[in-house]
């Protein structure tokens, strides 16, 4: 079962505690996953406000006026790129013309990956075959660019760690030290939770699985999962039938055992997918989209990969 009640117990402990802090540092962060992180370093001397709140998609994400305004008076602004967070790309140039915006994806020291185009639908499908309904200049340029997804590695999110210790500490020089330790005590436990999710991996390395897209490739990589690719390039692109058809024969032949949905999706495709086969529906949430944001979403937004991984594979 998944750990919701604790998490809700600790984040408003957290909140209790952060409202006692005195800094006027003002940080925005675009998503749960670094936001979570970024929080994590800030405790005890202020919260980061988080612009994707609720069951949204960064992919899909509309800047609401509210988020206009944060931008607008912040010191930081921490976001992906816009290969994650296209929303953000003309709104930070324009409204945050004062704010230092730390590009996480071009943080030295992070283990950066291509997107895998090549096996999105198999191995055995090369990668224009599947994207016909794409424009030719934005399938050119998925195959360039880097997998945004990097959150999904605790190696990466120590190195985000410890960059925001370094930035603020920078900016706010009084509360350095309170960075220093809170950025060391993330590590320690990055470091437990990497033991701990490489452990519980190995037993299910070996069965493979279908994702509706493709976001996972730091997490298998880092635990050696077998994932058979995913089911679309881009969320945003309609599946024809002929897509269908390709994906339906694939999951034949190739042993999946599962297919994996995310909780911002509807659930109709991967429903007609495994009609009438012993195919088993999971759900995977590679940016916490229900989980409570603060400094434990990120552990919990990985264990429960773990859980859901686990429960549909075994």
């Amino acid at each position: 079962m998944k750990v919701r009640f604790y998490t809700v117990i600790i984040s408003l402990l957290i909140c209790f505690s952060e409202t006692n802090a005195d800094s006027n540092l003002n940080v925005v962060v675009s998503i749960k996953p670094f936001h979570s992180l970024v929080s994590g370093v800030m405790l005890g001397v202020a919260r980061p406000e988080l612009l994707l709140k609720g069951n949204f998609s960064p992919h899909t994400y509309s800047l609401k006026p509210s988020d206009a305004k944060k931008l607008q008076y912040a010191d930081f602004v921490f976001w992906g790129g816009e290969a994650l967070e296209g929303f953000l790309s003309k709104p930070i140039s324009s409204l945050s013309k004062n704010a230092e915006v730390v590009s996480i994806l071009e943080i030295n020291g992070l283990k950066l990956r291509s997107f895998r185009a090549e096996s999105h639908i198999g191995k055995s499908e090369n990668f224009e075959s599947h994207s016909h309904n794409m424009p030719k200049n934005q399938v050119a340029e998925l195959k360039a660019a880097v997998d945004p997804h990097i959150w999904l590695d605790p190696e990466n999110a120590k190195v985000i760690t410890q960059k925001t210790v370094q930035i603020l500490s920078d900016f706010d020089p009084e509360n350095a030290q309170k960075f220093q330790k809170n950025g060391e005590k993330i590590i320690v436990r990055l470091n437990e939770l990497d033991q701990q999710l490489s452990s519980e991996m190995i037993e299910i390395s070996d069965r493979t699985y279908l994702v509706l897209h493709d976001a996972y490739q730091y997490f298998e990589s880092r635990y050696q999962l077998k994932s058979a690719g995913s089911i679309t390039l881009q969320l945003e692109h309609f599946l024809g039938v002929s897509r269908l058809k390709k994906v339906q024969k694939m999951i034949q032949t190739s042993k999946v055992r599962c297919i994996f949905t995310e909780p911002q999706y509807s659930q109709k495709l991967v429903k007609t997918l495994i009609k009438d086969s012993s195919v088993k529906k999971g759900i995977l949430d590679p940016i916490g989209a229900d989980i409570l944001p603060g400094p434990e979403l990120y552990f919990d937004l990985m264990k429960n990969l773990s859980i859901s991984l686990k429960s549909c594979l075994n």
